[in-house]
């Protein structure tokens, strides 16, 4: 366990749950507190070794609790952590007994290294309580804190003389400060002769104590490579005379960074710009901020019609549709979302778009996130699928005709397959009205009946309505019945009122079939007579006919059959005739 006590005091989460924890587990008390009151307070009652000081929603209040805390313990040593980088009140705050001061950001590493050379010091106050060593100490911490700044320190005089420099500023431009010091710098070679004139122009607001920066130059280091910097400058007072601060920061890594990000950054912009597919991005609320030329194409909008009008939640079409929720889970859940709406984008009634197009499109939104991980934009690219869905719409047009034309000639081959067994007339009727309701468009309502001679053959839900279509059946030249096609329920006009002009084929075609089927009957009906036993006279060779009566033959099989007969005689027979005919 530690014998170092510190008190935090700040007013943010990093040093007080992060920090704080971190120092304990090193075996440091820790207590912390969130306002300057209440550290006086504790230091009026307690000791510590090291006040550590944040206040991140205004800094300036750092500087007052250390002139406070100075006062009620002196030899309390305290540390700033800020962002202000104003010399005046940084030196300043080292006046009233600031022992440390940490410049944000930094790395974690660099604050535990400065507690620890602060309880260092600390360990040394409680050895002596000497004012002289006190000072001695004081200025001994100031040197290390400028000697061993992460930023180059270097201190010059008016007209630009150098007069002393941290380990960082050696290791910026590749010299020891012994070689610099004395010189000027405007001299030193240290940057390119386009940038005297600008280094020149702030060492003159420099002299009228003012302070300058953040200033970018490339310095040219002893080895003839180059980085490039940030530098601000403070006009100080050292030992009575005007002095200036320089506090150099290297952002060559930075500024290539800054390069390559612009880098991809335009070639990026490319790639939206040249893209062949829609595509738009939103910012965190939904607006348009940004439209490739494929996009207005597509919607037939201009950039100054949606930038900064359009808005995804303000859309009434993709309200209508039903696919918002789909929208608020992109902004609300980092969903990505992937839909198809018939879009027309000239009833969007929150913009004026004079060419509005009506398109069928596929759109999916992805969310952007920010460093945060919080939702900052959303980038919506859009297919256009019209002319592939009027391709589908046609193909399922075509594909429902294909269908029903297959079914009517399953029927057609069904009552076929019926009239060539053996059934009887009456099973082909009934057979051939249960093939009728399969082959039409609604089946599961359409009933039929066939009536023949007197006869009705029906299936098994037939009922009459007023959604009718019937053909005759004309058997040998006369109506002697007819085929009937009920829908059982109202469906939309379409060519015979609710009935395909396709069905009133098929409905002639199977009432001539019937027709046709009933003549065949009759004629094999007939023809059977001549197929059974026919008697015959053995010597007249008259037939007996059905009336008990003898036909001579040829009069009977022309009455039976489509035979005609022609006289001749044989051989045999003539030259019978021949020898009567002699004697």
């Amino acid at each position: 366990m530690s014998e170092y006590r510190m008190l935090l005091v700040t007013d943010g989460d990093f040093i007080r749950t992060g920090v704080g924890k971190e120092l304990e587990a090193q075996g440091y008390g820790v207590t912390a507190v969130d306002s300057g009151k209440k550290a006086l307070k504790l230091l009026k009652k307690e000791t510590f070794d090291l006040v550590i000081i944040d206040f991140i929603r205004d800094e300036t209040v750092s500087f007052k609790v250390v002139k406070d805390i100075k006062e009620v313990s002196p030899e309390t040593p305290a540390m700033i952590l800020t962002a202000n980088r104003d010399a005046d009140s940084v030196i300043e705050a080292f006046r009233f007994g600031l022992d440390d001061c940490l410049l944000k950001p930094f790395e974690k590493e660099d604050l535990f290294l400065r507690i620890k050379r602060c309880l260092e010091k600390r360990g040394l106050q409680r050895k002596s309580n000497d004012t002289e060593e006190l000072l001695k100490q004081s200025e001994e911490r100031l040197r290390i804190m400028f000697e061993f700044a992460p930023d180059a320190y270097y201190i010059s005089d008016k007209k630009g003389i150098f007069l002393d420099g941290n380990k960082a500023a050696e290791d910026m431009v590749g010299y020891k400060k012994e070689e610099l010091i004395g010189k000027s710098f405007l001299k030193l070679n240290f940057l390119p002769l386009n940038q005297i004139p600008k280094a020149a122009a702030l060492l003159l607001q420099s002299a009228l104590r003012k302070s300058t920066g953040p200033d970018e130059f490339t310095l040219i280091r002893k080895d003839g490579s180059r980085v490039i910097v940030e530098i601000r400058t403070y006009p100080v007072m050292l030992e009575d005379k005007v002095m200036v601060l320089g506090i150099a920061r290297d952002i060559t890594k930075r500024k290539q960074a800054e390069e390559a990000l612009e880098l991809r950054t335009n070639f990026l912009d490319a790639i939206i710009e040249s893209s062949a597919l829609s595509m738009w991005i939103s910012d965190e609320k939904g607006t348009a901020i940004r439209v490739n030329p494929a996009c207005l194409e597509l919607f037939g909008a201009t950039e100054e019609e949606v930038i900064g009008k359009y808005n995804l939640f303000q859309d009434v079409v993709i309200e209508k549709q039903g696919f918002m929720p789909v929208i608020k889970g992109v902004f609300e859940k980092g969903k990505v979302a992937n839909f198809v709406i018939d879009y027309d984008f000239g009833t969007v009634d929150h913009v004026d778009v004079a060419n509005a197009t009506h398109k069928i499109v596929q759109s999916i939104i992805t969310p952007v996130l920010d460093g945060d991980g919080r939702i900052s934009n959303a980038i919506v690219q859009s297919i256009d699928l019209t002319d592939i869905k009027k391709t589908e719409v046609a193909l399922q047009k075509t594909t429902h005709i294909l269908g029903e034309r297959v079914k009517e000639l399953n029927c057609m081959y069904g009552i076929s397959k019926l009239a060539e067994t053996e059934q009887t007339l009456e099973e082909i009727l009934h057979g051939t009205v249960n093939l009728i309701p399969p082959s039409w468009q609604y089946p599961e309502i359409t009933c039929a009946q066939v009536k023949l001679g007197g006869q009705s053959y029906k299936t098994d839900n037939f009922t009459k309505t007023e959604w009718l279509l019937s053909q005759a059946i004309i058997v040998n030249g006369e109506k002697d019945g007819a085929v009937e096609v009920y829908y059982l329920e109202e469906k939309p006009e379409i060519n015979e009122g609710p009935f395909l002009k396709e069905e009133k084929a098929l409905i002639n075609a199977i009432a001539e079939k019937l027709g046709l089927i009933v003549e065949h009957k009759q004629a094999l009906s007939e023809i059977k007579t001549l197929h059974g036993i026919i008697p015959i006279c053995s010597y007249c060779k008259q037939i007996r006919n059905d009336k008990g009566a003898w036909d001579i033959m040829e009069a009977y099989i022309s009455k039976h059959t489509d035979a005609e007969f022609s006289h001749g005689i044989c051989p045999d027979c003539y030259k019978k005739q021949m020898e009567e005919l002699e004697k």
